[in-house]
């Protein structure tokens, strides 16, 4: 079976419960197709998702910390490891 296909089954009358029992029985490569084919199609979906706002500030709250974030260039990194090896 190729990456990206998952092995067809059928999922009419099916609850939540009954699905997550079913994935939990399956191998790890199978699991990870699946989570491929789920995040392909979620990737193709245009409808929006309400966030709480729990969830709100807890991405507000990430974007602050990468903001806030000091970035050194190239030529500073190489001067830090230099100076930590030549003491």
């Amino acid at each position: 079976m190729g990456y990206n296909q998952v092995a067809t089954t059928t999922f009419e009358n099916k609850t939540m419960s009954d699905l997550m029992q079913a994935i939990s029985t399956l191998p790890v490569d199978e699991k990870i197709r699946l989570i491929d084919a789920i995040w392909a199609d979620i990737g193709q979906t245009r409808a929006s998702v309400e966030l709480s706002d729990e969830q709100r500030a807890a991405i507000d709250r990430r974007i602050a910390e990468f903001c806030e974030t000091e970035y050194l260039d190239e030529d500073e990194v190489w001067r830090r490891v230099n100076s930590q090896v030549t003491k």
